[in-house]
């Protein structure tokens, strides 16, 4: 298994791997060294019968090989390799060697009664697909690691003050680094709740998942089974079928909480005292302060500022849910116009 991943064709079409460890091999004290890449490839030409594994069907793409000879075409081969996830013969979808199965998620029967699966195989084409951590070949919920940390590396602010004449100005600045934010607004969204799926106003992320259905020629609805045809479809899908009725958590929403916003920002003018002496005044300055202006940050959702639950209907409302965006309101922005007299 190792061997065919690593050195997937026969010694005819060249080497691959340059040897590096001949040179710092100590076997050179004694004696000369043996390249394990030449055991590989032995391996190779000896089972070469048995030694492809199965790949996709032609999909009619084409893809740019950066690399010549051995490490082009190797790099070709596992690219072709990946494909789909299954093997469709006879009406069957049957998932290909190495591909686990998954028992997570609870989509509707119709999803997976669409496509005939051989006998205790549970996914079907669109399914979420998750990594079999614990290796039994099967991704179920107890298949859970620690992928990070959701606190942030560096929090802080700073900020710019100057005065040009009459006029002056101050600009506070607050930042995070690092940390992580889970956005589950798009989780709760890719739901197939069957009390209030249909009709329901959803996030634009949804026109990225997966699709199962398309409509015919008389605008009827029906489930795609052909493999071309359901690729086709979902050539540019970036998310699973949004189908289970409970919302998976997953690392697929976790997002950089990382930004930089504008916290505050006033700009004040001040009258020239001449204008002033007449009338017994000592300073007038007029000022325009604005808060929360603009936040640059790679997060998808409204705010990455999140720190409570606002849930009306929650027995939690207002508890303290750092790093989960669920539902919360964007800080505000305000404008504020003033102005400061001084007899």
């Amino acid at each position: 298994k190792i061997i065919k991943k690593r050195i997937p064709l026969p010694m005819t079409i060249g080497r691959v791997c340059p040897r590096f460890c001949e040179k710092n091999c100590r076997k050179n004290i004694t004696g000369s060294p043996v390249a394990i890449n030449d055991f590989k490839r032995l391996a190779a030409d000896m089972y070469y019968d048995t030694y492809m594994e199965d790949i996709a069907p032609e999909t009619g793409k084409k893809v740019a090989i950066v690399g010549a000879g051995p490490a082009g075409t190797s790099a070709a081969y596992f690219l072709r390799l990946k494909g789909d996830d299954f093997n469709v013969e006879n009406g069957v979808w049957t998932l290909k060697p190495g591909i686990n199965d998954t028992q997570v998620g609870n989509y509707a029967p119709g999803c997976g009664e669409a496509y005939k699966r051989p006998e205790g195989q549970q996914a079907f084409p669109g399914m979420a697909k998750f990594a079999d951590v614990d290796g039994d070949n099967v991704a179920t919920t107890d298949d859970v690691d620690i992928i990070g940390e959701a606190q942030p590396d560096i929090t802080g602010g700073f900020n710019f003050s100057g005065r040009w004449k009459s006029l002056d100005f101050s600009a506070n600045f607050t930042y995070q680094i690092g940390g992580d934010i889970y956005n589950a607004n798009v989780m709760y969204d890719m739901m197939g709740n069957k009390d209030t799926g249909l009709g329901y106003s959803r996030l634009a992320e949804i026109a990225d998942c997966w699709r199962m259905y398309n409509v015919n020629q008389n605008g009827e609805l029906y489930a795609v089974t052909n493999p071309e045809e359901l690729r086709s479809l979902n050539a540019g899908a970036k998310y699973a079928l949004p189908y289970s009725e409970y919302g998976i958590v997953n690392s697929e929403f976790i997002e950089d909480a990382s930004y930089l916003k504008l916290q505050t920002l006033t700009i004040g003018y001040t009258l020239p005292k001449t204008w002033l002496q007449k009338v017994g005044i000592e300073n007038v300055r007029l000022y325009f302060t604005g808060s929360n202006l603009f936040c640059l940050t790679g997060y998808s959702g409204l705010d990455p500022e999140v720190d409570v639950n606002p849930h009306a209907d929650s027995a939690y409302d207002g508890f303290p849910t750092p790093n989960y965006d669920f539902r919360s309101y964007p800080r505000s922005r305000s404008y504020t116009v003033g102005l400061n007299v001084t007899f």
